[in-house]
């Protein structure tokens, strides 16, 4: 829909903390419907990007709704295809109870698969669902994935596992999905990654060049870290010893 516009008829504020704010707008879209409950996240500093199939027809969107009263464990995530032109849902997955992650959803080059990663395993994995019936479903990553995408030509689906790995599964997209084996590419835990649920990483269109924001500060001698309860206990007993 390039060079279309909406019109913003009006706007009121309905939730507000000092960390996230929701307003509703009433919109006039380019069909001439009127829309007046259309809700907008704000956060300070923050920008979220939702998928767009290639037609850009359809715009995928990810909610987390309320099952019931109080707990964590009474919420369940969805993601939603909606209807561009006319705002309106056209499908929907929704994950089981408990399922309080589904971020980071990408659109397949060819249009015919949706990619993201949930924790309705119990920990965040990536997923695979045909497009637009929804009905296929494949878990493409082992032991941990997330922040996944596809190569430019499709054929492969790149994430970052548990450890701070950059994995790359080669996929068959046709007659019908069948997904790889993940294997290891290099390690990212220089990677500068202060918005997870969005990546801060990309790959060139050619494929052949991966683009990262890099912690300045970050010393590539250390691979790791140890942390060290009851110290003070250790150090009693070493100085103890040595009396």
């Amino acid at each position: 829909m390039p060079g279309e516009e909406w019109e913003q008829l009006g706007s009121e504020r309905v939730f507000e903390d000092p960390h996230f704010k929701v307003r509703r707008d009433t919109v006039r879209l380019p069909s001439g419907r009127v829309v007046d409950d259309y809700l907008v996240g704000e956060l300070e500093d923050y920008a979220l990007v939702v998928a767009v199939t290639p037609d850009g027809a359809t715009v995928v969107v990810t909610n987390l709704l309320p099952q019931g009263p109080g707990t964590d464990s009474s919420l369940a995530a969805e993601v939603c295809l909606v209807d561009a032109t006319v705002l309106e849902q056209t499908a929907k997955i929704k994950l089981p109870p408990g399922s309080t992650v589904v971020n980071h959803v990408c659109v397949s080059p060819d249009g015919k698969y949706i990619l993201y990663y949930s924790n309705e395993p119990g920990n965040p994995e990536v997923f695979v669902r045909t497009y637009p019936d929804l009905k296929g479903k494949w878990q493409v990553s082992r032991n941990g994935g997330q922040l996944a995408i596809w190569t430019p030509d499709g054929r492969e689906i790149l994430y970052i596992n548990a450890v701070g790995r950059m994995m790359s599964v080669p996929v068959q997209r046709a007659p019908t999905f069948i997904p790889g084996v993940p294997r290891e590419l290099f390690d990212i835990t220089q990677m500068y990654t202060p918005n997870i649920p969005l990546a801060n990483w990309d790959i060139t269109p050619d494929g052949k060049r991966f683009i990262f924001i890099r912690s300045t500060n970050f010393n590539a001698t250390v691979s790791m870290f140890n942390i060290v309860f009851n110290w003070r206990d250790e150090l009693t007993r070493e100085l103890s010893g040595k009396k």
